[in-house]
C-alpha cells in the first residue's frame, strides 16, 4: 500500500511512496507521533538524480523485513532536500559534526524534539567491508533509545550545543589586497597540476573557486591564476564529467583525471560552468571555452526547460540497464553505430578501448588530443576531421536516443534558475548570443511571475502547477542579482525595479534591522523555526546566500548610489574573508565579492544613440574588470533612476562614456581604446 509520501509533489519523495516504510513528510505531525509514541525519528534526506539514494532504497527501503523494523522502531521521515535546503543544511552539519564527512542519502536519528544523535550517509542492509549493516544499526539504536536514554539525550543536547556555538562564531576580516592575494595563492596551492581542478579524487568541479582564481587573475595579471582556471576547464571539456555527445557536464568525476564521472546532471553545476567558461574565454580569447559553454546551453534549452520557460532540477544517473550505461559505450557498439571504419576514429577521438574505462568493459566518452593533432596524426586536414567528426557524433547521438533515457526532475528551483539566468544574461552581454538572453528572461518571467505565492511571496520550487513552501536567503538573492544581469543586457528598467524589490525583501524577511555586521539567516520570516538557525557564509555545491546577498548589495549600491548597501555588502565579506584565512576553498564566492570591492567601485556611464552595438558600450561590458559598473542611455536624461546616468553631456552628439569613481566623473571618452585604458588604471 502506498504510504503518506503518495501525496507529495517531489519526485524524490514520489519514488519512495510504495515503499512498505511508513514514510512521513516534514511537519509537525512527525514531532507529535514521535512524542506520542516516544519513539526516536529516523530522517531520510536525498534527491532524485541521487545514485546511492537509490542503491540505499532498493536495499533496504523496499526490503520487507528491515521496513517492519524502521517502523515498529521509528518514526520515519523522508526529505528532498532539494525542497528543503535548510533541514539538509542543518543535519548535513550534524553528521560532519559527528562522523567527519557526509553525503546522501543522508541518515540521522532524532529525538521526538529533532535533535541529532547520530547519524551517518549510505548503509548497505547487512554489514560488509567493515560498514555497519543498516538492520544492525537500526536494531543497535533502538535499544539504547530504550535502554540508555539518558546517554542519547545528553549526547544530542551536547551536539546541538556545539552546532549552535558554531552558528554564533562569526569573525570578520578587513577586505586588503592582502587577505585576498594570501587566499589565492592558498588556493594555487590546491590545484592539481596535471589534470587541473581542487585535490585528488572524488574531484568536483568547484565553479566559485575557479571564478574567484580567474577574477584574481584578471584584478591582479597573475598568470598562475588565469593558467589554473584555463587548465580546470580544458581538463573538464575534454574529460568524461562533460558529456562529450549531448553537452551537460556530470555532477562530480570519482577519479583525478575527470574520466569518470557520477553521472547526475545537475542545473546547478550546469549554470555556474557556463558562467565560469564565457568568462574564462573572455579573458583568454581562446574560442575552445566558448565552444563547450555553447554545446551545454544548447543541452539545457533543448532538454531542461519546461513549457513555461522554467529550468528543470536534474537528470539521473540510473536506468534500468544501471548507472551511466546511457552514457558509456562499448568498442562493438561504436562499430554497430558507425560501421569498422567511422567506428575506428571514434574510438581513437573518444578514448574507447576493449578493455574499457568504465564497469562492464564499458568507456565513457574522453578526448585526449585537439582535433588539430589526430588531423596530424591522420595526415588529413582539421576541415575534414571536423566533417567526419559531426557524422559521427550525429550518427552515435541517434543511436544512444534509442537507449532507455535517464529520468529528469522536472521541479522548477528557483535559486538554480537564478543560476541560470544569471549566466545566460553575463554570458549574452559578453558574446552577443540573443538566444541565450530570449531564454533568460523567459526564465525570470516565470520565476517572478507564476513562482510567486497568493501573497506575491517567492516559493522555493514549482512542479506540474504545485507550489513548494517559501523561498529562501538564496532564492532571493540570486534572482536579485539575475535581474541585475538581466539589466545590464538590455537595460529595461523592469529588471533593476525586480533587483530592488526582490532584495528589499530579501533584507526584511532575512535579516536583523539596524545590526548590518550581522550574516543574514537562510530561512525567513515565513519559514518554520528549526533546531540551528542557519547564517551561513561557507559556500556548498552552489554560492551561500550570504554571498549571494553581498554580491547584488555592492552592484546595487553603485547604481542606485546608496552607500548603506556598500557597507552592507562589505560586512558580510568581512566574514567570509575571517574564513578564508585558514579554509579559503570553503568561500570561493564571497572572495569573489571581496575581489570586486578592493580596489574601489567605479560606474561607466555611457551615452550611444546607436543602441547596445555601439563599441564604447561592448567595450564597458566586455572587460572582466572586478568592481565596475555599466550605466547606458541612448541620450542625455535630466533624472533617471541611476542618478549617475543623469545630468551627463554628449558633446557634439557623439557617443561618450565616462568613468566614475568617489562620487566623481572623469572627462568625456569617445574612443574604445582610451575607455579600456582608463579602466586599467
Amino acid at each position: 500500500m502506498p504510504n503518506a509520501l503518495r501525496e507529495s509533489n517531489s519526485p524524490y519523495l514520489l519514488q519512495h511512496a510504495d515503499n512498505p516504510v511508513e514514510w512521513m513528510e516534514w511537519g509537525s505531525p512527525v514531532f507529535e507521533t514521535a512524542r506520542s509514541l516516544d519513539r526516536p525519528i529516523l530522517l531520510s534526506i536525498g534527491y532524485s538524480a541521487c545514485h546511492w539514494c537509490h542503491v540505499m532504497a532498493h536495499e533496504s527501503f523496499e526490503n520487507n523485513e528491515i521496513a517492519a523494523v524502521m517502523n515498529e522502531n521509528f518514526v520515519n521521515v523522508k526529505v528532498d532536500r532539494e525542497e528543503r535546503p535548510d533541514i539538509d543544511a542543518v543535519y548535513m552539519n550534524a553528521v560532519q559534526a559527528m562522523t567527519g564527512h557526509g553525503g546522501w542519502p543522508l541518515t540521522v536519528f532524532l529525538t521526538p524534539a529533532g535533535e541529532p544523535f547520530y547519524g551517518g550517509t549510505y548503509f548497505p542492509p547487512t554489514s560488509r567491508h567493515g560498514m555497519v549493516g543498516f538492520e544492525e544499526l537500526l536494531m543497535g539504536v533502538a535499544e539504547a533509545w530504550r535502554g540508555r536514554r539518558d546517554e542519547v539525550q545528553a549526547s544530542a543536547e551536547g551536539l546541538v550545543g556545539l552546532l549552535r556555538k558554531s552558528a554564533a562564531s562569526k569573525a570578520q576580516v578587513a577586505i586588503t589586497r592582502d587577505a585576498i592575494d594570501r587566499a589565492a595563492h592558498a588556493m594555487l596551492r590546491s590545484i592539481d597540476q596535471m589534470h587541473g581542478g581542487f585535490g585528488g579524487h572524488p574531484k568536483f568541479p568547484n565553479a566559485a573557486n575557479l571564478r574567484f582564481l580567474l577574477m584574481h587573475g584578471a584584478r591582479t595579471g597573475d598568470p598562475n591564476a588565469i593558467a589554473a582556471v584555463s587548465a580546470a576547464m580544458d581538463g573538464m571539456s575534454a574529460g568524461g564529467i562533460l558529456d562529450q555527445l549531448g553537452g551537460g557536464f556530470h555532477r562530480y568525476s570519482v577519479d583525478a583525471s575527470w574520466t569518470v564521472p557520477h553521472f547526475e546532471k545537475m542545473l546547478y553545476d550546469n549554470a555556474q560552468l557556463i558562467d565560469l567558461l564565457v568568462a574564462t574565454w573572455s579573458v583568454t580569447g581562446h574560442d575552445r571555452f566558448l565552444a563547450v559553454a555553447d554545446g551545454v546551453v544548447d543541452w539545457a534549452l533543448s532538454e531542461m526547460v519546461g513549457p513555461e520557460g522554467g529550468f528543470f532540477a536534474t537528470q539521473d544517473a540510473d536506468t534500468s540497464d544501471g548507472e551511466g550505461y546511457f552514457f558509456s559505450w562499448s568498442r562493438a557498439e561504436l562499430d554497430d553505430a558507425l560501421g569498422a571504419e567511422l567506428g575506428a576514429l571514434a574510438a581513437t577521438w573518444y578514448g574507447v578501448s576493449d578493455h574499457g574505462t568504465f564497469e562492464r568493459g564499458r568507456s565513457v566518452l574522453t578526448r585526449s588530443r585537439s582535433a588539430d593533432q589526430l588531423a596530424a596524426d591522420r595526415g588529413v586536414s582539421t576541415e575534414a576531421l571536423h566533417a567526419d567528426l559531426e557524422v559521427i557524433r550525429s550518427r552515435l547521438l541517434d543511436a544512444r536516443d534509442r537507449r532507455e533515457r535517464p529520468a529528469t526532475d522536472t521541479k522548477v528551483v528557483t535559486e538554480w534558475n537564478g543560476l541560470m539566468i544569471d549566466a545566460l544574461a553575463r554570458g549574452a552581454v559578453l558574446t552577443g548570443r540573443e538566444k541565450w538572453l530570449e531564454a533568460a528572461r523567459r526564465a525570470a518571467d516565470f520565476v517572478l511571475g507564476p513562482m510567486r505565492d497568493s501573497d506575491g511571496e517567492l516559493v522555493h520550487s514549482w512542479r506540474e502547477g504545485r507550489s513548494g513552501g517559501p523561498a529562501f536567503l538564496e532564492d532571493y538573492m540570486v534572482m536579485a542579482r539575475a535581474a541585475v544581469s538581466l539589466w545590464n543586457a538590455d537595460f529595461d528598467p523592469q529588471w533593476l525595479e525586480a533587483a530592488w524589490s526582490l532584495t528589499r525583501t530579501g533584507l526584511d524577511r532575512f535579516g536583523d534591522d539596524g545590526e548590518p555586521g550581522v550574516l543574514l539567516r537562510r530561512s525567513g520570516t515565513l519559514h518554520e523555526t528549526l533546531i540551528i538557525e542557519e547564517r551561513e557564509i561557507g559556500d556548498g555545491s552552489t554560492p551561500s546566500g550570504n554571498a549571494l546577498a553581498a554580491d547584488v548589495l555592492w552592484r546595487l549600491g553603485a547604481l542606485l548610489q546608496d552607500p548603506g548597501l556598500i557597507e552592507r555588502s562589505e560586512r558580510i565579506v568581512e566574514h567570509g574573508l575571517a574564513i578564508a584565512a585558514n579554509t579559503p576553498l570553503a568561500v570561493g564566492a564571497s572572495l569573489s565579492v571581496a575581489t570586486e570591492l578592493v580596489d574601489g567601485i567605479r560606474e561607466i556611464a555611457v551615452f550611444s544613440p546607436g543602441g547596445h552595438d555601439d563599441p564604447l558600450l561592448r567595450a564597458a561590458r566586455g572587460a572582466l574588470t572586478p568592481g565596475v559598473v555599466v550605466a547606458w542611455s541612448p541620450g542625455p536624461v535630466e533624472s533617471h533612476m541611476v542618478p549617475w546616468l543623469a545630468g551627463r553631456p554628449m558633446p557634439n552628439g557623439r557617443p561618450v562614456a565616462y568613468v566614475c569613481s568617489d562620487m566623481t566623473c572623469g572627462p568625456p571618452i569617445h574612443d574604445t581604446l582610451d575607455l579600456l585604458a582608463a579602466l586599467r588604471v
